[in-house]
């Protein structure tokens, strides 16, 4: 399956971005900024990617595994990102199917950020939760489109768009933090 490196805890999969935060879930200005925290992983791992024909339309499922495991002795509250494809026109659907754990109820990201597609789960890991006892969830999404439609490469300005949103989440930038940053 494809797997994001534990150690640097996001990376770009398939249109996708996914990152780990470890601040508390808000957005004031008083967080702390970027940091390294390494006894808190995140992998993701496509499970299962399924392709039908409904009618006159292909019907493309995808199940994704989400792994978190901390180290340290204490809980960790943290903010998990993750994104569905977006379609640069409207001849692609993207419907999520599950989110696995609650995605995020923040005001801000439900106006803001979940429209364009980024996924964010709120979390709380449990303290020594690793290998076996790792807090883990799948989601599936699908995408529908005429099935004599081809999805190829994407154009130019959906991978710009995709750079600005993952420059977005980045500590410093709008979004309030994407990864790195660490609260003890």
């Amino acid at each position: 399956g494809v797997r994001d490196t534990p150690r640097e805890g996001r990376g770009r999969l398939e249109e996708h971005l996914v990152g780990l935060d470890r601040r508390e879930p808000r957005h004031d200005a008083d967080q702390e900024g970027p940091g390294t925290e390494t006894q808190l992983r995140v992998s993701r791992e496509l499970k299962a990617k399924q392709t039908e024909i409904k009618g006159g339309n292909k019907v493309i499922s995808y199940t994704y595994e989400m792994r978190l495991q901390n180290f340290r002795e204490k809980p960790a509250k943290v903010r998990l990102w993750d994104r569905v494809p977006q379609p640069p026109d409207k001849q692609v659907t993207v419907t999520m199917q599950e989110p696995g754990q609650p995605l995020s109820t923040d005001a801000w990201y439900t106006e803001q950020e979940k429209p364009r597609g980024l996924l964010r789960w709120d979390l709380e890991v449990p303290a020594k939760a690793v290998r076996t006892t790792a807090l883990a969830f799948t989601y599936k999404f699908q995408l529908e489109f005429d099935k004599n439609f081809s999805i190829g490469e994407l154009p130019p300005e959906a991978v710009e768009r995709l750079k600005r949103d993952f420059e977005m989440m980045k500590p410093g930038g709008m979004g309030g933090g994407f990864g790195g940053a660490a609260q003890p």
